[in-house]
């Protein structure tokens, strides 16, 4: 009755309508580009959970260290298997179980497999929802079978790297993951072969991870890139992954580092860890000096642990890449940026935090998960947002994980992982393992431990001896209580006087990981999306070319189709899982999609601010009339003079 009254509703009629405009234009409106920060990722390939110097490690990493220091440190990040399911699973936060790829076995080439057609990654929703522009420079290793599977269809503006699991830091030629060196160049610019790898090959000097840093502080100063545009950059360095070469400007500091106990592995180790540091500061020090570092989130993380045959130390984590112990699986992940809080800096958070949610994550800080969320319609992710736990760790009623399902390998749970908090207070991992949990050319298992003088010692997993407390329970079992057990030393189903309370836990996991295997997408891995097709061999075009996309669109979705059909006869695939990959996905209506919708949006929002508009001017008639009525006309109104004033308003621009 309030506003229905002119003596009231005539002073603050104009600031109301905005208002009211505002707040239904909201209900549907696009994020403000300009509100949302900047987004940079750098996922490392294979580095050691001891090998940061803040961490203790030998290796000296200023950069990273500063990350740590002006920043927050997640101290139990945890991803999911290895290599290209783990870089799948960070980029969209979907488990990679349902995607059907869910086992420790990364794609090589003249494979198929990647990330579904049907599911967004965090590229999509930013450059939907907030008009980000999006740059991924490094390694993809997440589909190339087909162009609709490379980055720049996956929501990116820019790629520049390779797409395979490996190249040669110097020729930039592919290293296939089971047969090792090849003569078939992987660098790619925007869909298109790197039109340098000759010259560059030619200066035995020159480092791919040179190219990377360059390619990063020019799309950092990207003039195409809109003014009011924010960016994401994610950036999987290719370091320290094998093949790694001699850095000679890294050499005589690491000799001396590592002393005359140090293998040659470990020392191109340090040569590449220390190079790889150099390039985060470079990358660092350009953000600020283009004045972008106050309004950037930056992330440090890795695909996952150390292969410790390859010079990496995890200690005193128990295993290697590959494995489901913690040496592989936790992960550090640092997080730091103008827009952390000064107050946050230097300060850890010891909740559990999976690599599916970076992807909500990101979208609250793009201020567009709550957006997103209201739509309804499929979740197409399985993270959560920990958005407040960066942000606000002492808010009331904070929401934490207690637990993260690490991966199903199969609907019997015969092959499971999952890391919980029990009744204690205690965190735990329950590992069913089978083949499925380990990767195929592993080389090497156990426990890293640094010894005095630089040495360090490879004491080699025991498991298979049974009298170990290592060792497996009923050659499969594993529970480990990793609050007091942090390198998983004792399973806890071997204590005697542990057993029962350690069964009854086994039956909580259990009830945990029960529903998984319900949804509707879930599927044991689907094994022809490993199958190298002979269409797809580098030997076809010869020696010099490059590992191209060797299917056309209508090709891999036969491939794809008859990949199901096979399984039919086996363990049948829902349509939903079908639809995921037959099917590209399309951004929802409410979202922008282009840069036209700014217009767009901007003439639906003068379209709805018309209507409230008209609304509200014809009830401010309708009630100067009833007042005008009563004294004889709008301005014999004395005792109100600004009412008199808008219905004269009123009746004079709209009325007459």
């Amino acid at each position: 009755f309030f506003f229905l009254n002119p003596k009231h509703m005539a002073p603050i009629s104009c600031p109301l309508l905005f208002i009211l405009a505002f707040i239904v234009y909201g209900q549907y409106g696009s994020a403000d580009a300009s509100a949302s920060p900047n987004i940079v990722m750098v996922v490392m390939d294979d580095v050691g959970w001891s090998d940061l110097s803040f961490n203790g490690g030998e290796i000296p990493t200023p950069n990273i260290d500063a990350l740590r220091s002006e920043g927050i440190s997640l101290n139990k990040h945890y991803i999911h298997l290895m290599c290209s399911q783990s870089r799948s699973q960070i980029l969209t936060g979907r488990y990679a179980m349902y995607m059907g790829v869910g086992k420790m076995q990364p794609y090589d080439d003249s494979e198929i497999g990647g990330i579904p057609l049907g599911q967004p990654t965090v590229a999509n929703w930013l450059k939907a929802t907030a008009q980000y522009t999006n740059y991924a420079v490094g390694k993809w290793h997440v589909g190339y079978a087909y162009e609709g599977l490379i980055p720049d269809n996956r929501g990116f503006d820019h790629f520049f790297g390779f797409y395979q699991g490996g190249i040669d830091y110097v020729t930039l030629k592919y290293k296939d993951i089971q047969y090792g060196e090849t003569n078939y160049y992987d660098m790619w610019e925007d869909g298109e072969p790197y039109s340098y790898v000759a010259e560059f090959a030619a200066d035995e000097e020159s480092n791919s991870m040179d190219l990377y840093r360059d390619k990063i502080v020019e799309y950092i100063n990207d003039d195409e890139r809109d003014s009011d545009s924010p960016f994401f950059m994610y950036l999987p360095l290719q370091a320290v992954h094998v093949p790694m070469s001699t850095i000679a400007s890294k050499t005589s500091e690491c000799e001396r580092l590592l002393g005359n106990n140090r293998s040659r592995i470990r020392q191109k180790y340090c040569e590449n860890l220390m190079h790889t540091d150099d390039i985060i500061g470079d990358i660092i020090d350009e953000l600020k000096r283009q004045d972008l570092w106050s309004n950037s989130l930056f992330v440090f993380t890795a695909d996952n642990g150390a292969d410790i045959s390859f010079g990496g130390c995890n200690y005193p984590l128990r295993g290697t890449k590959g494995t489901f112990y913690d040496g592989n699986i936790r992960t550090y992940a640092l997080i730091s940026g103008g827009v952390i809080p000064e107050a946050q800096h230097n300060t850890e958070r010891d909740a559990l935090f999976s690599s599916l949610d970076w992807t909500p994550t990101f979208l609250e800080f793009a201020g567009v998960l709550d957006t997103v969320e209201a739509a309804g319609g499929e979740q197409h992710w399985d993270g959560m947002s920990q958005y407040d736990l960066i942000m606000q760790p002492t808010k009331k009623g904070l929401t934490a994980r207690d637990h993260i399902v690490i991966n199903i390998g199969d609907y019997e749970r015969t092959s499971e992982s999952i890391v919980f908090e029990g009744s204690d207070g205690h965190l735990y991992k329950y590992m069913a393992a089978q083949d499925m949990n380990f990767w195929a050319y592993m080389f090497l298992d156990g426990w890293c431990v640094p010894e005095p003088g630089n040495f360090w010692n490879i004491e080699e997993d025991t498991s298979a001896d049974d009298d170990d407390l290592s060792s497996a329970f009923n050659n499969q079992l594993f529970l480990f209580d990793l609050t007091e057990d942090m390198g998983e030393r004792v399973n806890l189903l071997k204590v005697a006087d542990r057993k029962s309370s350690a069964e009854e836990m086994i039956a909580y996991a259990h009830q945990l990981t029960a529903p998984f295997v319900e949804h509707q997408l879930y599927h044991a891995p689907m094994d022809f999306l490993w199958t190298r097709r002979d269409i797809g061999d580098p030997a076809n075009l010869g020696d010099g070319s490059f590992v191209f996309p060797f299917l056309d669109k209508h090709g891999y979705l036969q491939l794809l189709a008859e990949g199901f059909d096979d399984l039919e006869d086996e363990d049948a695939v829902s349509d939903a899982l079908k639809e995921l990959y037959l099917n590209e996905w399309q951004p929802p209506q409410f979202v922008v999609v282009n840069k036209q919708s700014h217009v767009i949006h901007s003439v639906e929002f003068i379209a709805v601010l018309s209507v409230v508009f008209i609304v509200a001017a014809i009830a401010m008639h309708h009630y100067c009339k009833q007042y005008g009525g009563k004294y004889k006309g709008y301005s014999a109104l004395p005792d109100y003079p600004n009412v008199a004033t808008a219905c004269e308003n009123s009746k004079g621009y709209l009325f007459e």
